[in-house]
Parts: structure tokens; sequence; C-alpha cells
């Protein structure tokens, strides 16, 4: 088995690329995976999602979907349309196709459809889909000037990339790289890509931040059929739902919890420093507890 070790100044790009020929250098290859991608006019395909808290070993959510996605240059945000369905193909759960997202409640039978005009961030948080989302990484990896590290390995039947982002922000990818500040944590910034030799094209991600770690793998891949001309957001809305506008809220009869009213019970949990906090040594007319999880500062 062969090493080709290559190394760019310009880029801060250092490779190590195992079982290389002597014609291709991992730069190469992946600029061939990125032209591929960028053929990618749509796909369909089932997906399936994990994602950990930091730490954890049992994932938090594991759920299998159905995905269309079309490339869409005229979207300046992501550069793309999709739209999520169950695994079956009977349930809108997702939607995006450049000028609104439509979110879906089920238990409620309501659509919220979102038009970003209350859109507080400096960017749309859509999630891209996965060729859209593996694509943005790969032309990362390739024009980038920040530092980072690159190891290519050779699994057989794929390779196997991971980049790590070394920087003082965490690094996500809305269809071009977002530098993302984190007080409270120390920024980390891992990205996994499986690349399918007989296809060279991703078929899997990974990706892991301080926060949050989520890994998704496409099967049933069928490319270039769909036609995004033909994409109408609307003919996925079911007729039974209510709509409306992100930010207006369901009026509803405040409902009682169980525990309202009466006395918390006790209890004793580890504060940050893994010293014990008792219910009963708080002693005040009004006391306020703020739980958070192992991924999250402050509320």
């Amino acid at each position: 088995m062969r090493m080709c070790l290559s190394v760019s100044s310009v880029f801060f790009l250092f490779v190590i690329f195992i079982g290389c020929t002597d014609n291709q250098t991992p730069e190469s290859y992946l600029q061939k995976v990125l032209d591929n991608l960028e053929r990618v006019e749509s796909a369909t395909y089932v997906v399936f999602n994990e994602g950990w808290r930091p730490g954890e070993k049992n994932p938090m959510h594991s759920e299998y979907s159905y995905i269309e996605e079309y490339n869409n240059p005229v979207d300046t945000v992501i550069g793309a349309a999709y739209v999520r369905l169950n695994k079956e193909k009977t349930q809108l759960e997702f939607t995006y196709d450049g000028d609104i997202r439509v979110l879906t409640y089920h238990d409620k039978k309501g659509l919220v459809v979102d038009d970003f005009s209350n859109n507080p961030y400096p960017i749309r948080l859509v999630s891209p889909p996965f060729f859209n989302y593996t694509k943005s990484i790969i032309r990362y990896i390739l024009t980038t000037r920040d530092s980072i590290d690159v190891q290519v390995d050779d699994l057989g039947k794929e390779y196997h990339l991971k980049l790590t982002i070394d920087g003082e922000k965490q690094v996500e990818f809305f269809g071009s790289p977002h530098y993302v500040e984190n007080s409270y944590f120390e920024p980390l910034s891992i990205y996994e890509i499986w690349i399918s030799k007989s296809t060279n094209l991703p078929y899997k991600v990974r990706r892991e931040l301080c926060h949050d770690i989520s890994e998704t793998t496409v099967s049933d891949v069928i490319l270039n059929r769909l036609d995004i001309n033909n994409f109408d957001i609307y003919t996925y809305f079911p007729e039974d739902y209510e709509i409306r506008k992100y930010g207006e809220s369901y009026a509803r009869p405040h409902t009682p919890l169980a525990m309202e009213s009466k006395p918390a019970p006790g209890w004793t949990l580890n504060d940050m420093n893994e010293q014990p906090v008792s219910l009963e040594d708080l002693k005040s007319n009004v006391l306020l507890i703020n739980f958070t999880g192992i991924g999250c500062g402050p509320c």
C-alpha cells in the first residue's frame, strides 16, 4: 500500500492520502468528486439521521426520511430547494423553496410558513440537503485559506475524508461556511465524509461540533430525474391543516400542569463544579432554577 503526501502552504492544507495512484493526487480526486456533485441537478433518496450530545453514547434522535432535493442557483442562501417527507412519502415534514420554509406540527394539524421577514439572524438557518451540504464542505476544503487538516483514507470500496478546522470560531455550512462564536466551549469543527468509489459521490456525512454531533446516511439514490420548474411547495400542504405565519401563536386555553401549585419534590443534583446541590438547601420566597443541557449555554 502506497502513501502520498501533499502539503499546500498557500491554503494551509495538509492531506494524507492512502492508496492513491501515481496520477491521482488528493486535491485532484476531491476536485473530481466536487465536479460530480456540481452535476447533481436533482436527487431523491432515503436519509437516515442520528444526533448526539457530546459525551453521550445513545442518540437523542434517530429517524428515516424521504428527500427530494433540487439544485437552485436562484437561492442565494444555500443554493438548493427540497422537501422532506416521512419514509412512506405520505406526510410532509419540512420544505424550503428558496423563498419560504414550512414547518409541520402534526399534533396540532398545523403548518407554519416562514418568509424570513422576522428572522433575527444574519443568515437563514435552513439545514441544507445532503448533496448540497457535502458539496459545500468539499468546495471549502479546496478553496479555503483557513488552517485545516484533511485526511483521506482508502477503506476498500470507499474513501473516508476527515476535515478538522483549526480556528477561534466554529465553522458551519449553510451553502457557504459561516463562522460562529461560542462563548461556552472551546471551538470544535470536525466533518467526516464517506465517498463511494463506484460513484465518486458521498453517501454519508458526520458533523461534530462542541455542542452537537450529527450523522446522515443516504440510500436508494436516484439522480437528475426531477425538474425544479415542476417543484411547487404548496402541492405538499395537507388540505386539512391550519396555516399560520411564523411568529404567530396558537390561541389555546391554559392547562394546569400536574405539579402546579404543589410543593416541589425533593432532589439533589451536581452543579457545574460537581458539587451536590439540594432543593431543601435553597431558601427563597421566589426561586428560579435554570436547567441546561450539556450542549447548551444558559437559556
